[in-house]
């Protein structure tokens, strides 16, 4: 999965929002609406004339429900959704919305579909005639959005449309097919389908750079980018973004809250000082597994693979960052240390970090206090300011890689990236064995 991705779209734009002089306050994962009905929203800013604006950060497909919630919420005076489809989801808008469907949210659909037909649930035929009857007429002879230009430029004309994407490699089975399970039923899969291209009237686009080739079968499940871990996370991406669609003016009744001590705000903050990516996967060994930690930063080698070949003179560091409720109650603190030592015996970690607000910093020394003595100690305080408290004490890098097995098949992964895989990616040379049905976070 490519999970250090959407973390890093959302870093760009806040990045975007800090150097806009319009802007003059910013916080994430911010609750709407009354005691947060309307749910959480991945960025808020309000500008100097004291308007709030909110951002919905998105990978891909966008959520009409959600969107209409904060819509809704009374929150906020405009929302824009933050893609790296921005300019192909603002193109769209320009369509009927009643005659156009969201092929970003039906590709994985038309995966289950392949599944169910080769467990004979039902047929090739009966799929398309489905189809057929469900979509308006001519909406399957439109084009569909292509990952990519080099992509789009493979692809016949035939091959771009949005039938093209719905029934291509029907009746094959993904890699983790299991005959006997029972899969997506045609009702189910048509409802899934019939998905809004249009954002819910008065939402604006904003598009992130950022590209990629959709994992395949052929590239072994990986998002493949034309460029190095070090061009593709820059993090002076933020300089070309930009509003492809604005948004309108929203009724706002009340206003959000602004943390400057909560989880997302010491993240970003971290990663923006000391981090390469955000949302690293690492491999779990004991529970033969894998599992996310908050940011990741590689010396020595812009790769894990780089790092380790690099022996004494690389470095991967992880750091799990942790808000101020974390630290309102000392019942959290016996999880925070479990967590810390499945990172710490990760086998992928030269240097473990915690990173708190820095109000906090002796309950951060007590999480750390006896066995976690090697982990270090970051604090981030009201103004993004970062400053390593503590150092971390240097552990051996035991893999630079991983061996996601599914079904049958076997995939190598690398450490971070995961299945994001850059074009300077060396070949792993030392991979630990996992069996992933689950991500833990």
């Amino acid at each position: 999965m490519t999970y250090c991705v959407e973390p890093f779209i959302q870093d760009s734009v806040w990045r975007w929002l800090d150097a806009n002089d319009q802007y003059n306050r910013i916080s994430a994962e911010a609750r709407l609406g009354d005691d947060g009905s309307a749910g959480r929203i991945d960025l808020i800013a309000e500008t100097i004339d004291g308007e709030i604006h909110g951002f919905e950060i998105k990978n891909d497909a966008f959520a009409d429900e959600q969107l209409n919630r904060y819509l809704d919420s009374g929150d906020l005076d405009k929302l824009f959704h933050c893609s790296r489809r921005g300019h192909v989801v603002a193109d769209r808008m320009k369509v009927d919305p009643d005659s156009i469907s969201n092929i970003f949210s039906a590709k994985h659909v038309r995966n289950e579909v392949s599944n169910a037909i080769a467990a004979g649930q039902y047929t090739e035929s009966e799929y398309i005639e489905r189809l057929e009857t469900t979509f308006p007429a001519g909406v399957l002879e439109q084009q569909a959005a292509t990952s990519s230009a080099s992509s789009a430029n493979r692809l016949d004309a035939d091959e771009k449309t949005i039938r093209a994407q719905l029934t291509r490699n029907l009746g094959i089975p993904t890699a983790d097919f299991e005959p006997d399970k029972e899969y997506i039923d045609l009702e189910t899969a048509m409802e899934r389908m019939v998905y809004p291209a249009h954002l819910p009237w008065g939402v604006g686009v904003i598009d992130v750079p950022f590209s990629y080739h959709e994992p395949s079968p052929e590239n072994s499940f990986r998002a493949k980018i034309d460029a190095s871990a070090a061009t593709a996370f820059s993090k002076s991406r933020w300089q070309g973004i930009e509003i492809c669609h604005e948004a309108d003016s929203l009724s706002r009744e009340g206003t959000p809250t602004f943390s400057q001590t909560n989880e997302a705000w010491v993240q970003h903050h971290t990663w923006w000082e000391l981090g390469d990516i955000r949302e690293g996967i690492l491999p779990h060994p004991k529970l033969n597994g894998e599992f996310l930690i908050d940011v990741m930063a590689f010396k020595g080698g812009g790769t894990p693979t780089a790092v380790f070949q690099a022996g004494d003179a690389g470095k991967c560091i992880g750091i799990e960052a942790k808000g101020a409720a974390t630290f309102r109650n000392s019942a959290h603190f016996p999880n925070v240390r479990d967590q810390l030592d499945r990172y710490r015996s990760s086998g992928a970690l030269t240097h473990l970090y915690l990173s708190v607000p820095a109000m906090y910093v002796d309950a951060g020394e007590q999480i750390l206090d006896g066995e976690f003595e090697d982990v270090g100690l970051i604090t981030v305080d009201t103004e993004g300011d970062v400053t390593i408290i503590k150092d971390a004490t240097r552990r051996e890098m035991a893999f630079d890689s991983y061996q996601e097995v599914s079904g049958r098949n076997e995939y190598t992964r690398s450490i971070g990236f995961g299945s994001v895989q850059p074009v300077d990616e060396i070949e792993p040379t030392s991979p630990c064995k996992v069996r992933t049905e689950a991500r833990e976070a």
